[in-house]
């Protein structure tokens, strides 16, 4: 059974409808979700309401050659989620809109929510509406993601100071290598290198509980989350700070499943970890004297916490390797780039 026959857009809304409302589950009230005009929430008082929102576009983001439709709901719930935890937030409503073909068979989007709804259930977060339409052809998802945090300790890119050190939660790499495995071999040899990186590129594991601890902590000056690739992601964060950095790269956290598809694929694991995106670590500054408590408080998550550079006066960032030689990274990933 495809889209175009399981009765309309009215119908598969009340498809999808019926699970949402089993998933929904607290964060904060909803008062009212899908099947009216707007969604209404009843936010705890006290915090502030965060919002963020990304697109995902088949053959751009993702391709169905090699990525299942579980695989995408987890990933689209996830990228978002991400943002949340960058904030330091906890996520809760969540807003879905989508554009399919005609002839996407019914089981094709029944999975996919399946993805999402587990995704977002499992860190507390719930669909509470959206939106439909048909497409061209191609597969378009946008989700809108709330959440809250305590008022005024929503983590922001603008704080790293002089002096800050630099962590990197987890490791990277990773989904830059799967990315390079998929593309060129498909899934079933990419998974038979490298099966961790591939798992990292189609479902990503956002942050949250580490956000959420480090910044509960206190002393984190800044934060963000890794999805454009190190290099990109810190020039915006200092930028937004106006500041510089020092970044040692041999104290750099490479996946070791970047490693693998990197020797794969002849390419450097170190250029995968600086330019790769899509690992959505949490990148964060904070104050020297807390760097041990904000490293044990995310490692109590069960990830690893690694320092890898200081926050300078600028002007700049600069890389050094092993032998402390300085060098000029490669750009991140840009979507508007030649």
């Amino acid at each position: 059974m495809t889209i175009g026959s399981l009765g309309g857009e009215f119908a598969l809304i009340e498809r999808i409808a019926a699970d949402a409302r089993r998933r929904a589950a607290a964060g904060v009230t909803l008062r009212v979700g899908i099947g009216d005009d707007a969604a209404v929430l009843e936010c705890p008082t006290g915090t502030h309401l965060l919002v963020t929102t990304d697109l995902l576009l088949e053959d751009v983001h993702f391709r169905r050659s090699y990525g299942d439709p579980f695989s995408l709901g987890v990933k689209a719930a996830a990228v978002n989620l991400s943002d949340i935890a960058a904030m330091g937030g906890q996520p809760t409503a969540t807003f879905l809109s989508l554009g399919l073909p005609r002839d996407l068979p019914v089981s094709y989007v029944d999975e996919f929510y399946r993805g999402i709804g587990e995704t977002l259930s499992r860190h507390g977060a719930f669909l509470a509406g959206g939106d439909t339409n048909v497409s061209d052809g191609r597969i378009v998802v946008n989700v809108t993601q709330l959440g809250n945090a305590p008022y005024g300790a929503a983590a922001l890119r603008s704080g790293a100071r002089v002096g800050d050190v630099v962590l990197v939660t987890g490791a990277v790499g990773a989904a830059a290598g799967g990315l390079a495995l998929l593309e060129a071999l498909g899934r079933e040899a990419a998974e038979s290198i490298a099966p961790d990186a591939v798992q990292v590129q189609l479902r990503p594991t956002p942050r949250l509980a580490e956000g959420i601890a480090a910044v509960a902590h206190g002393g984190v000056t800044a934060m963000m989350d890794l999805s454009d690739g190190l290099v990109g992601d810190l020039e915006k964060l200092c930028r937004a700070s106006g500041v510089g950095a020092l970044i040692d790269t041999a104290l750099l956290p490479v996946a070791p499943s970047a490693s693998a598809a990197a020797r794969r694929m002849g390419l450097d694991p170190l250029t995968l970890a600086l330019r790769g995106g899509e690992d959505y670590e949490l990148l964060l500054t904070c104050r020297a004297e807390d760097r041990e408590g904000i490293r044990a408080a995310i490692i109590a998550c069960g990830t690893a916490a690694t320092v890898v550079g200081i926050v300078t006066d600028g002007p700049g960032i600069v890389y050094r390797d092993a032998t402390g030689a300085e060098f000029a990274p490669p750009a991140s990933w840009d979507h508007f780039a030649a």
